[in-house]
């Protein structure tokens, strides 16, 4: 979140504790508005950062326990008990996963520039809720993703690790 973008660093920390208290990708579309409303459009870095955001609770409720990703590869590892809906993301995505009993790994470089589209294609495969379109007074359950174009990455050798919360009410 850009100093630039929210000043004071009280409230730029009670909005990344936001941001990590959030229990499901419906609240997040909320904290957007709010944001916009008090501090006016949201830049890229923030946008970037409620996307992961907003993935990260997608994944935890498609009971995806781990996201990794290095410069080569994208692995989604299950949590304990879950199964791979492995016919739906061999239909849908080809030779771009390989699918085993407990994890999937997308080759990245395959991808290209769309990879966090394509991350979030495979998250949103996982999903069981099938509620994609379901609406409460005409505020969205589910935030469509992306909000944003997805984030600009620069590869490096180190490893990006999203582990997803699941968060019971």
């Amino acid at each position: 979140m850009p100093s630039t973008y929210v000043g004071d660093e009280k409230a730029r920390l009670s909005i990344y504790t936001r941001l990590a208290n959030l229990a499901d990708a419906s609240a997040v579309g909320d904290l957007m508005l709010e944001l916009k409303d008090r501090y006016g459009e949201l830049p890229e870095p923030a946008l970037n950062l409620i996307y992961l955001v907003q993935i990260k609770l997608l994944a935890a409720a498609g009971g995806i326990a781990k996201i990794t990703t290095d410069s080569k590869e994208i692995m989604l590892q299950l949590a304990d008990g879950r199964r791979l809906p492995a016919d739906a993301l061999r239909r849908k995505f080809g030779s771009l996963v390989t699918v085993g009993r407990t994890q999937v790994r997308i080759d990245r470089a395959r991808l290209g520039m769309n990879w966090l589209a394509t991350l979030q294609d495979i998250v949103d495969t996982f999903d069981e809720r099938g509620d994609r379109t379901a609406t409460d007074g005409g505020v969205p359950q589910r935030t469509s993703l992306p909000l944003a174009p997805p984030p600009t990455v620069t590869v490096s050798p180190r490893k990006v690790v999203l582990t997803p919360t699941s968060r019971k009410a």
